[in-house]
């Protein structure tokens, strides 16, 4: 390392390990069942090249389902030949850890957009969701082709790069008719606020599950609210399978007619309502679409996503510009050029994001939210940190009052009071979900 790099802050986020043939970077998201990390190829095709390797976790190595499990998204994933699906490089074992190494995609995923605008009270401009839409329909139709329902369709498994492109994520949970794993009568997989009640009740799914969560996705995406997100599992559940679905136009003036018919079909009840290919969901979308304006390119998109997530994208390229020019094979005795990564202060001027540069004009986000127009649970962003200050006094006034319950507890009860049978209050609340990279 560089020995200005070892002063850095960023440094402490850099990691010497080698696992197998590849070299870990640094940590970029984690789920139930595994942890993904920046890693560098250090053989093969994959020489110097970054990718994201995902790394089960360690408790359920000896699980002999839960590797099966994982590595089956390995084998839906290599099956997939589309610009719209995240590609699978390499997959296999290193000691008793299983391991996927996957495309590394330099952006952020659209529920991390929307938390953004919500957090601004803006909205999503509509002329936006067409190549969103268009692309994520593309990678689900090959994925549907080939016998496989994603069954996990949700705002952060659709990934905005700032290329312009757009990629469908994490099909650890689908289910292919090929595939040796197969999900069980009754048992539910998947991110509740975004399942078919079909799926949410454990019946057999086909792709048009995936219409339904794509249905959630757009009607989230065009209000900036939450659909049917609550305030645990069971409300949320609720909703999904007894609650009406409410009009777009109800949080947002200006929604086409047309966008609200193709929502509304999608998110029909009945599975026969649906629309029963993805591609005719994107035809109608497009069409619902043409009074918003020019669709974005591809250089617009990605100069968009690039504004929105500067932040996540410096410390990525930071991080990325203090490794070492070369490293070390596992065996010791070859070394490998590294490849820089796609660090946006370093791209040539000859580059696409370069030539076309982000006017004012034509940002993602478009007027603030009307303020008569309020909607259940916004897609906010997390609760903002208290100060310490505020913190301390809070705690300080908490203790005073406890002390005082206590002293007239001793005063007025000779012995505890009986207890009454009844539940005591309180209840099981569920923290707002995150945005992932990838």
């Amino acid at each position: 390392m560089p020995a200005a790099a070892a002063h850095s802050p960023k440094s402490a986020h850099l990691h010497a390990e080698v696992f197998g043939d590849y070299q870990v970077i640094r940590k970029i998201g984690s789920g139930g069942m595994a942890e993904i990390h920046l890693a560098y190829g250090l053989a093969g095709t994959l020489a110097g090249k970054p990718v994201a390797l995902k790394r089960m976790h360690a408790h359920l190595a000896d699980q002999e389902r839960m590797r099966r499990m994982f590595l089956s998204e390995a084998d839906i994933g290599e099956r997939l030949h589309t610009d719209s699906v995240c590609e699978i490089f390499d997959r296999g074992a290193v000691g008793d850890t299983c391991f996927i190494a996957m495309e590394y995609l330099h952006g952020g995923p659209l529920g991390g957009l929307l938390h953004k605008l919500s957090r601004k009270q803006r909205y999503l401009k509509l002329r936006f969701l067409g190549p969103i839409v268009d692309q994520v329909c593309s990678g689900l139709h090959e994925a549907h082709a080939q016998g496989i329902v994603h069954r996990d369709v949700s705002p952060n498994n659709i990934f905005l790069t700032v290329g312009g492109s757009v990629k469908v994520l994490d099909f650890g949970v689908a289910k292919a008719s090929f595939a040796s794993m197969k999900t069980r009568t009754g048992i539910v997989k998947g991110t509740f606020a975004y399942m078919a009640p079909e799926q949410l009740k454990g019946q057999p799914v086909d792709e048009r599950c995936d219409v339904f969560s794509l249905g959630v996705v757009l009607h989230e995406a065009v209000t900036c609210r939450r659909l049917f997100k609550r305030e645990n599992d069971y409300l949320t559940c609720k909703a999904i399978t007894g609650e009406p679905v409410p009009r777009m136009s109800r949080f947002r003036s200006g929604v086409p007619e047309g966008l609200e018919r193709v929502v509304a079909r999608a998110l029909a009840s009945d599975p026969r309502d649906r629309y029963s290919d993805v591609r005719e969901l994107a035809e109608e979308t497009r069409v619902a679409l043409l009074g918003q304006g020019e669709p974005p390119s591809p250089a617009v998109l990605g100069a968009e996503v690039e504004r929105l997530f500067a932040s996540e994208l410096d410390d990525i390229d930071d991080i990325v510009s203090n490794q070492p020019t070369h490293v070390k094979l596992t065996g010791g005795q070859q070394r490998v050029p590294m490849t820089a990564m796609p660090v946006r202060r370093r791209r040539s001027a000859g580059e696409v994001l370069h030539v076309l540069p982000l006017r004012a004009e034509v940002s993602v986000a478009e007027a603030r939210f009307c303020p008569t127009e309020t909607g259940r649970l916004p897609y906010t962003a997390p609760p903002r940190r208290r100060s310490r200050a505020r913190g301390a006094r809070a705690r300080a006034l908490l203790a005073a009052a406890f002390g005082l319950l206590l002293l007239a507890a001793s005063s007025t009860w000779a012995s505890p009071p009986a207890d009454t049978g009844l539940p005591r209050p309180g209840g099981v609340s569920v923290p707002a979900e995150q945005p992932a990279p990838a």
